[in-house]
């Protein structure tokens, strides 16, 4: 009101809110129509977007604050019936206010009738204090939300994203550089673009490790990275390796590329097992890559095993049995217990083939690795046998 008077005084435009129609907004039917939908459908995804975005963000930031739990879905309910109520009425898109949100919190709000009281002072000032806000600047609304949204700003956020050299720390940037130049509306879609590229690269390149044998202090066998631990000792003809992800169609290339290179460098090794611990699913176009990679390497006389595999796992490896007329793939409970298995195999395959003319092990598979007792699991080993599709984990 003081910036409006002393505009007036020197003769200075000043926009103001001007006059107000009292009262609430009728109740009416809102009418559709096949161009109004064609003519909305986009900025109305986009507009949902930004309004669950700025919900979440806001309730997760009080949440986390206030040491409470935030259930996104009830969120999104409530926003859905809170605009669908709300076209009847002429309303605005329904959202979380940053700037209402901190207002209310820092006015020592603390349950839900702070909402109620709200709306209350909302009414009564729509049906008759109108015509006190006809002199109120526009730009009382803008000191408002500076005034209460700028503790919301987490400028340490950005500090430890950038020290710690997370991927994020790009999304980050990208969408606060598109946000400030282009806009909220194409800053979220680069956000989530960026998050998606990110993703999926993770995805299609998931971490692994070779895999070396280290004894606990208790002595029992484990098997960690070797990169990261310099005790753990790789074993002559047997790789094992760990895959720390689902095997799906964006990363199963890179699982039998990752393979052939492995075997590559190793050329005496005769059995590869595989630690799927971190494998929670395989979908089709992997389970046919596991097909193709296992009688490829059969027909160069090496064993491919997996340890750790989970019930989801086993249940399609059955399948694939049933398509190979009862042939699976030898699976475990434990590394360890594949390892020792394998080391049975070697040793009854030198046992029973003997050295060849060169005095090199002949590059066949195990003899004992039949159709038979790995589909029934029950190939005699000191440790474990291969699990059947009926086994518990």
């Amino acid at each position: 009101i003081n910036a409006e008077y002393m505009g007036w005084l020197c003769d200075l435009p000043v926009d103001t809110v001007g006059a107000l129609e009292a009262g609430a907004p009728p109740f009416a039917v809102p009418k559709v129509s096949t161009e109004l939908v064609e003519f909305s459908v986009a900025p109305a995804i986009t507009l949902t977007c930004i309004a669950f975005m700025e919900s979440i963000s806001i309730g997760k930031r009080f949440a986390r604050e206030r040491h409470y739990d935030i259930d996104p879905s009830q969120e999104l309910l409530a926003l859905g019936a809170a605009n669908a109520v709300g076209a009847f009425f002429s309303s605005f898109p329904v959202t979380g206010s940053f700037s209402r949100s901190v207002v209310n919190a820092y006015a020592g709000a603390e349950t839900p009738v702070a909402n109620a009281v709200t709306a209350t002072v909302v009414v009564v000032c729509l049906t008759l204090l109108t015509r006190a806000f006809f002199f109120l600047p526009r730009a009382c609304l803008s000191g408002i939300i500076l005034a209460s949204a700028y503790r919301l700003v987490e400028y340490w956020e950005f500090w430890w994203l950038w020290r710690n050299r997370l991927p994020e720390r790009l999304t980050w940037a990208v969408c606060f550089v598109v946000t400030l130049a282009l806009g909220v509306e194409r800053g979220l879609v680069a956000g989530i673009l960026c998050s998606f590229v990110l993703l999926l690269r993770h995805m299609s390149r998931p971490s692994s490790a070779v895999l070396g044998l280290l004894y606990t202090s208790a002595g029992d066998p484990d098997f960690r990275n070797v990169r990261r631990f310099e005790d753990a000792v790789e074993m002559d003809g047997i790789l094992v390796w760990r895959f720390d992800s689902r095997l799906v169609f964006v990363n199963c290339e890179f699982f039998h590329d990752q393979v052939e290179a492995l075997l590559a460098r190793r050329p005496g090794t005769r059995h590869v097992v595989v630690d799927c611990r971190g494998m929670n699913s395989i979908d089709h176009t992997a389970l046919r890559m596991l097909d193709v990679l296992d009688a490829a390497l059969r027909a160069r006389g090496v064993c491919l095993t997996l340890s750790y595999v989970k019930g989801p796992v086993r249940d399609v490896l059955a399948r694939l049995a049933q398509n190979r007329e009862g042939r699976t793939i030898p699976h475990f409970n434990h590394t360890s217990g594949a390892v020792e298995w394998c080391k049975a195999e070697l040793e009854a395959h030198a046992e029973a083939e003997g050295l060849d003319e060169d005095g090199g092990m002949k590059a066949l598979l195990p003899h004992r690795l039949s159709d038979s007792n790995v589909s029934h699991g029950v190939a005699a080993v000191p440790a474990e046998s291969p699990l059947s599709p009926d086994s518990p984990l």
